[in-house]
């Protein structure tokens, strides 16, 4: 299946607002021909990208928290990844909740 998808989906495209979610942003990749950012693509584009996202945020959270111990690094870095690992989990089960 191809559809309309998003083409440039990650967390910094998703607005938090009381209780709910907006997508923004659906211009797609800008540096790509408006043709191309037009077409159909597989959903597991915009998955893939989303939940790399999230795996790049949990790494960026680790690797750039300065004035860190060793030991405080280490128990921040096992939040921030149950914390992405949570995140991704929650996604994917309210994406085959919505495909039901």
């Amino acid at each position: 299946m191809k559809i309309r998808h998003h083409g440039d989906f990650h967390l910094g495209q998703v607005l938090i607002a009381k209780d709910d979610a907006y997508i923004l942003d659906f211009e797609g990749e800008p540096r790509r021909p408006l043709t191309e950012r037009r077409g159909k693509e597989p959903p597991a584009r915009d998955v893939a990208g989303f939940l790399r996202s999230i795996d790049y945020a949990t790494s960026s959270a680790i690797y750039r928290s300065p004035n860190l111990t060793p030991e405080e690094r280490a128990v921040l870095a096992q939040r921030i990844r149950a914390w992405g690992e949570n995140l991704a989990t929650s996604y994917w089960r309210q994406l085959l909740q919505d495909a039901r």
